[in-house]
């Protein structure tokens, strides 16, 4: 009976040690994997970044280009022009302006993963006016008539990230 008891437990390590190896065979072919993965990933956010940066270089100049011209038309001709026309300008500076912006939040977004965003604590009034400044054009368009109730809460959170919040909410919503 002992060397039969003996015998079963040496099967039972025997098969245990099988499994383990088993297992030990599967979750190093999974770590692989993940690793490969997340290489792969690292590879498209390098990618992405590099792009972001790229086009919003690219698109920089000629926005800058046509502020200036409007500017300088302005500037030149805004006396010989008509009230729509002074306005129309205006509207291509702001637009300028704004495009600007969309831009350098762009950049900014294509920095993200090389450095931490340290929250702080704002208030969200003067950001929220900031948004519905940069849609002033197409609110006046619209027609829409806003009213913020004060006070506003105070958040905290990373100001770019949160100015970018508030300006594609209220943009989205016009």
């Amino acid at each position: 009976i002992a060397g039969l008891s003996e015998q079963i437990l040496q099967e039972a390590l025997e098969q245990a040690r099988r499994h383990l190896t088993q297992a030990l065979a599967e979750s190093e072919a999974k770590n692989l994997q993940l690793n490969e993965a997340y290489q792969v990933i690292q590879r498209s956010k390098a990618e992405l970044e590099s792009f972001v940066y790229t086009a919003s270089h690219d698109l920089k100049a000629p926005v800058v280009s046509l502020h200036g011209m409007a500017s300088a038309l302005m500037e030149d001709y805004g006396e010989k022009l008509d009230e729509q026309g002074r306005h129309y300008l205006n509207r291509l500076m702001a637009n300028a302006n704004f495009m600007e912006g969309l831009i350098a939040d762009l950049l900014e977004l294509s920095r993200v993963g090389r450095r931490e965003r340290e929250p702080q604590k704002l208030q969200t009034e003067p950001i929220i006016e900031g948004a519905l400044d940069k849609c002033q054009d197409a609110i006046a368009e619209k027609k829409i008539q806003i009213a913020l109730r004060s006070p506003l809460p105070e958040l905290t959170f990373d100001q770019t990230a949160l100015s970018q919040v508030f300006l594609n909410l209220i943009s989205n919503a016009v």
